[in-house]
């Protein structure tokens, strides 16, 4: 009697099982990088921001840095390679509600949801999260 033969059965059974899970694993765990650009020394203006001249920039320093939200799979399907202006807007569930300070792209940039953004980085400093919360009372403007 061959005793490799039911062995190997039995492992091919065994990977038919795991190789779903494993797939499933890769597919949803982030590609972020670890690498954490200095950001503290980016600061906001504290009225009159612009979408393209302040707010851009930070993102693409800070979410694009870490290769999270960009490339042709971001996280959570965000992409925010500049311009990012239509799809941060766009984006559901929405992120930013023009006026509202409570919204949720805040809440995310300041611990309130965790994991808080951006991930695997020093978080944004009081001046850039208050800019950016500027920037919405403002009307959360393209310009």
């Amino acid at each position: 009697m061959n005793l490799s033969s039911p062995r190997k059965n039995l492992l091919s059974q065994i990977a038919l099982v795991l190789l779903p899970f494993a797939i499933v694993i890769a597919l949803v765990i982030p590609s972020c990088k670890d690498e954490r650009p200095n950001t503290s020394g980016y600061l906001l203006p504290d009225s009159n921001l612009s979408y393209s001249r302040d707010i851009d920039p930070l993102f693409a320093q800070t979410c694009l840095g870490s290769q999270c939200h960009s490339g042709s799979t971001p996280a959570q399907g965000l992409n925010l390679e500049p311009p990012s202006y239509s799809r941060l807007q766009y984006y559901v569930p929405q992120l930013v509600v023009p006026r509202d300070t409570n919204s949720l792209l805040l809440k995310w940039l300041d611990g309130t949801f965790l994991p808080r953004m951006p991930s695997n980085q020093n978080p944004l400093t009081s001046n850039q999260i208050n800019g950016i919360k500027q920037w919405i009372k403002e009307g959360a403007k393209s310009n």
